[in-house]
């Protein structure tokens, strides 16, 4: 029926990056590569009047979008869209907990989505998360045709996750990850994510560990990245071995190849670890997970460990101090590289970013 119907959109799929929509749409790609199947993407980073025209040519089955960008379609072609999506049967949204999160903003956007879509489709929640705005949201009080995924009663952290912490100064700590790097985690087969708070710090490390000539490639991801479905495709291809990346990237993505994963910056949520260090362990493939902790991390590292139930063990081997404090001044230089490289390329970071 999905694959058949040519009056438009069977299912709209709605996820909160990219990176996510990429990686559905690969899938249904996949199952669908008899070519009845039609999907269409709408993402930020595109132009807008193209993925206007080729949704209303194309007609496609299934939709997969990020909010934001849907609902500028609809303000911007508001007609068109309506007629489009006449026929909606089911709208699916992925990671339903971010979401539905008002700190994302999302949540506006899904309402006027809803609020221009003339039928009653049926309505799938996927959540990792059972959040408040979850069961608050007000289409599950419209309607009894909706159905929630709820993935909280599985167990929070996978027991093939080796959880690890490296207690260091926390204005050394890119000295030590850059001993990690070259030092400890040298296989190249195994890919590495490393997670950063904000935007800055993933391009400042990044710049720095490609002027400290770290070998196998670094790609960085981040909200204010200038490319960030390539960035992702070189990752994913294993043309990098290292992406430097902020929460942007703890959804959701499965790349089989992630070893471990690195909280260059310890996350304040304990939802926000689980998410990240899900990404190693995939298919209970044994997989590393090793926070950074700065002494203004341990009440959130035992926050952290309360919430999951879990009690980290102190990584092992010990980086020798002596040989990591010897690479201090190449380090320093190299991240005072990166931030004139920042600034001299017009760069638009603050320190909030």
């Amino acid at each position: 029926e999905w694959g058949r119907d040519p009056f438009g959109p069977f299912a709209l799929i709605l996820t909160p990056t990219r990176e996510l929509a990429v990686q559905i749409e690969e899938q249904f790609c996949v199952f669908g590569k008899d070519g009845l199947v039609k999907t269409g993407m709408v993402i930020g980073g595109q132009d807008i009047v193209q993925q206007v025209t080729r949704l209303v040519q194309a007609k496609p089955a299934i939709v997969i979008a990020t909010p934001g960008r849907l609902a500028d379609i609809f303000r911007s072609s508001s007609n068109d869209m309506r007629a489009l999506f006449k026929n909606l049967r089911y709208v699916v949204l992925d990671e339903a907990d971010r979401l539905l999160d008002p700190v994302t903003k999302m949540d506006k956007d899904i309402q006027f989505i809803f609020g221009n879509i003339r039928n009653n489709p049926r309505l799938l929640m996927f959540t990792a998360t059972l959040s408040e705005n979850v069961l608050g949201f007000e289409k599950l009080k419209e309607s009894d045709q909706y159905f929630l995924f709820d993935g909280t009663k599985e167990k929070k952290i996978p027991p093939a996750i080796d959880q690890r912490y490296l207690f260091v100064p926390s204005k050394v700590k890119d000295v030590y990850l850059y001993h990690l790097l070259t030092n400890q985690f040298t296989n190249p087969n195994d890919q590495i994510i490393i997670f950063v708070g904000k935007c800055v710090t993933a391009e400042l490390l990044a710049l720095s560990l490609r002027f400290l000539q770290v070998p196998n490639g670094i790609v960085s991801l981040h909200s204010r990245s200038s490319n960030r479905i390539n960035s992702l495709q070189l990752f994913r291809n294993k043309s990098a071995r290292i992406l430097i990346a902020t929460d942007v990237a703890s959804r959701g993505l499965d790349i089989p190849a992630v070893r471990i994963v690195i909280n260059y910056d310890v996350p304040a949520s304990p939802k926000d670890y689980v998410h990240r260090i899900g990404r190693t362990g995939r298919n209970n493939a044994k997989g590393l997970a090793l926070s950074i902790v700065g002494e203004v991390d341990v009440d959130v590292v035992q926050e952290i460990e309360r919430a999951t139930g879990t009690s980290w063990e102190e990584y092992e081997p010990q980086p020798d101090e002596d040989k990591v404090l010897a690479d201090l001044n190449k380090c320093s230089d190299a991240r005072q590289w990166a931030s004139m490289q920042i600034q001299e390329t017009g760069k638009f970071f603050n320190k909030k970013q």
